[in-house]
This record gives structure tokens, sequence and C-alpha cells, in this order.
């Protein structure tokens, strides 16, 4: 170490210890912030002594209510219109279920939420035989929040009334279930459930009555959470949740979603038609008859739960305008993600269907499903008809096919000559790319004849192999 090094340590030395000795504390800083952590201490002590007094009396209490039922159940019943206001009749309850069903799906409405606590559907199996379940007992949440009485009220946490029978929609025909959240004298919050025949969309006509004096006078609007757990329905829990995100659709008709790959979440500052829960093969969408209000949240986080992939959540803002009554009119979706199907709502739904970006997703829109449906409208075996798929692409490939043959069999006819070009213009390599081209040219053969058919070919085999991985039905 040289000599201007040693000096240098020196100075940082004499530094560091100056810097200490000048912010060391003085002896009546230090005796202030003793008395501060005595006093601390004294105050917790006296809040611990506190509470276990009140606890003690709140025993003696507990213990002398319980020798009284009817002062007991007087307590309870104050107790929960503390926390409920004019909800509190519907705080405690059996929750039990109604059944909506066509012959497409079977929904469960439970009194627990008034929500569908239960979807299958009919016509699916998940990959191990069982029957197809969306979602079932607490895998969901659909609740509306508002304040009421300077207390928060979620219609998700309170008790419904039901009606005593299920309702089987026969073909051709309709059915419904009306379902409420009674808050006393003519004020109440309904679900009406309509379903159809051979449809996969259920109504929600949504129906707040007298409450406008109940909710909180400067509320301009009403949240609405949706959540989800999305069950497991393939074999592989790691590409089915790979391939599962929420979509939504702008009024724009723009269609985005969240990443696939990852947790994710958006706050969208405009209005939005729908928000769709989507799996790998299953969709659960939520659609608004008018657009939701901004602002929409909405977060998707993967979950390694044992039958779970992710869990999908959506808070949306419902306007209210402190009438008598106020309606809000939405549709569930759930079913399968079939092109077809989701096209012809005229809402953008397809866009839940991966068909491919850019060229791939037009060869399969415009070429591939056309023939597709085009064939299973003969009710043909889904084997056969994708061998006659596969043989009418073939078909339609074989020109350029061909041509790719026919160039590779005159490039192996023209390399003997080729090999005595390079030996004989080895040192000229300009020459023998002009002799080579000559060549060519006199046998009528492009260079690149092989390779541009098979370049063509490849948006078309893309397009299939995307294809093969939709739902087919």
């Amino acid at each position: 170490m040289d000599r201007n090094s040693i000096i240098g340590v020196v100075l940082i030395i004499v530094v560091l210890i100056g810097f200490a000795l000048f912010n060391q504390p003085s002896q009546e800083e230090l005796q202030a912030a003793k008395h501060k952590q005595d006093s601390i201490a004294l105050a917790q002590k006296k809040a611990h002594d506190h509470l276990k007094i009140k606890q003690d009396s709140t025993f003696l209490v507990q213990a002398d209510t319980l020798s009284n039922d009817s002062l007991n159940d007087s307590l309870k019943e104050d107790n929960l219109k503390q926390l409920y206001g004019d909800f509190a009749p519907a705080a405690n309850g059996e929750e039990k279920t109604v059944t909506l069903e066509n012959n497409l799906l079977k929904l469960k409405i439970s009194s627990k939420g008034g929500k569908i606590s239960y979807v299958q559907l009919k016509d699916y199996k998940t990959w191990d035989g069982k029957p197809l379940v969306l979602n079932n007992g607490d895998s969901s949440v659909f609740s509306f929040n508002f304040f009421s009485d300077n207390r928060v009220v979620r219609t998700n946490d309170l008790y419904w009334t039901l009606p005593s029978e299920n309702v089987n929609v026969s073909a051709n025909d309709s059915g419904a279930v009306s379902v409420k959240l009674e808050a006393g004298e003519g004020r109440y919050v309904e679900y009406v459930y309509s379903l159809k025949d051979n449809d996969y969309r259920v109504g929600l006509k949504i129906n707040f009555v007298n409450l406008n004096q109940m909710v909180a006078a400067n509320a301009g609007y009403i949240e609405l959470d949706w959540k989800q757990k999305l069950l497991q329905q393939e074999r592989s829990h790691k590409n089915e949740s790979a391939v599962s995100t929420a979509y939504y659709r702008f009024t724009d008709e723009e269609v985005d979603h969240l990443s696939e790959t990852k947790d994710d979440a958006t706050e969208l500052k405009t209005k939005v038609e729908w928000v769709g829960f989507k799996q790998q093969y299953f969709s659960s969408v939520l659609i608004a008859d008018k657009p939701f209000e901004s602002p929409t949240k909405i977060t998707s986080k993967i979950i390694t739960d044992e039958g779970a992939v992710r869990y999908m959540s959506a808070n949306f803002t419902i306007p209210y305008n402190h009438t008598s009554k106020e309606t809000t009119d939405l549709t569930f979706y759930f079913g399968p993600n079939h092109y077809q199907t989701l096209k012809k709502f005229h809402l953008g739904l397809e866009k839940l269907v991966p068909l491919g970006w850019g060229i791939f997703g037009w060869v399969n829109r415009f070429a591939v499903i056309p023939i597709f449906n085009f064939l299973n409208s003969f009710n043909i075996n889904y084997g056969i008809i994708i061998l006659i798929l596969t043989l009418l692409i073939k078909a339609a490939l074989l020109p350029l096919t061909y041509k790719s043959y026919m160039s590779t069999a005159k490039m192996k006819v023209l390399q003997p000559e080729i090999a005595e070009l390079q030996g004989k213009f080895k040192e000229e390599p300009m020459k023998l790319q002009q002799e080579m081209m000559t060549l060519y040219r006199k046998a009528g053969v492009n260079p690149l004849g092989g390779c541009l058919p098979m370049l063509l070919q490849m948006p078309i085999l893309i397009a299939m192999f995307r294809f093969s991985r939709l739902p087919l039905s």
C-alpha cells in the first residue's frame, strides 16, 4: 500500500469517528427517550388491564343472559339490528337450494346470497368422466354491496326467500325462478332468473324495491362483486391454467384480456359490455343489458388448489337513482367456447375462442370452421369429419405440393452439373453464381421453388392445428 492510500484510509476513519461523536445523543435526550418508552409501556399495561376487565364483564353478562333465554334472544336481535339494520331478519337462516334447468344446463340457486351456486353442463364430462360443473357451493360469489344506515350491506351474506318448487324447462318453453331478500314493509331486493329451452344463457332481472330511503342518500351507485374459482376440467392443471383468464369487451367493440401466464389485474376506465371468465374449453360470462359504468376492476390469480386452476374477480359499478323501483338486467352465459354458438349472440363473445393470430385466425374463420360445420350438418362422426376435412385441405394444397415436389426433383437432376460448375469456378464465386443462374434458367428451375410452396402451406397447417384444440360441438 503506497503513502497516498494510507493517508486516504486514515482520513476516512477520522471522518467516521467524528460523525459518530457529533451525532451522539445528549444525556437529556437519552432521558427523554427512556421516559417516552416508560409512558408507552404504562399505557399498554393500562389498556391490557382495561380490556381484561371488559372481557370479564362481558363473560359475566353472557353467563347471566344464558340463564334467561328470552333476554338472550333479545340481545341477539339487538346485535343483529346493529350489524344489519333492517336486513337483520335475513342474517340467520338455513341454506337451501332450488333447481332451474333445461336440456343443456342444470342450475341450483342458493338461499345464501340468492346466487347461482351450482352450474352443470349436461352434454359434457370432465376428463375423468364426471359431470362437468363450472361452479359448486362456495366456489363463487355474487353480491351487491351498498351503505344503509351507516353500515355496509352485502347481499351475499344474507338469506333469501326461495320458491318451494323446482323449475324444469320443457321443449320450446321457458321458465323462471324469483328469490327475494326482505327488508320489511314491502322493501326487498329481488333476483328473477330465467331460462329458455336449448339455451346456455340465463337471464337475471334485479329489482331494488322501496329501498330508496335505505340506501345512503349520497350513493349514486351500488357495487356488484362477481367472483369465481375456476374448477379444473382437464387432466393437466398446468395446461388448463395457462389458457384460462378474464376477457372483457368495451363499448367500442374492442375485446381484450388479462395475462394467461401470470397473475394480472386491471381497472377499466371506460364502459364495459361484458366480462368473461374463460377456461380452456368453457366460459362463464356476465353480460350487461346496458353497459357497466366505469370503473370495472378485474383480477385473475393462478391457484394451485387441488381441483381448481384460477381465482377470478370482477367488481362492477351499477348506477342507483334512489327511485322506488330500480331494475338492472343482466345475462349469464355458461357454456362451451364454441365459435358458432358464441357468434350468433352478436356480442363479440366468439373472441373467447383462440382461433389464432392474424392469417391463422382468418383461415380458421373463413375456411376451416365453415367446412367443418357443413360436414357436421350431416351428423357424421367427428373422426370421419376430421378425416374428410384433412383430405380437402390436402387437395386444396395439392398444386403447391406438386410444385414443391417438381422443383425438388429438378434440383436433384441438376446436382451433377452444379457440382461440375462448383469445381470449375471454385476460385471465382461471382462467375459461379452467374453460371448457376444460367443453368437454372435453361432447365426452368426456381431455386426457391421447393421452399416457397411449403411456406405458403404453413398458415393453413398451423390453423388446422389450432382448430384441432378447440371444442368441436
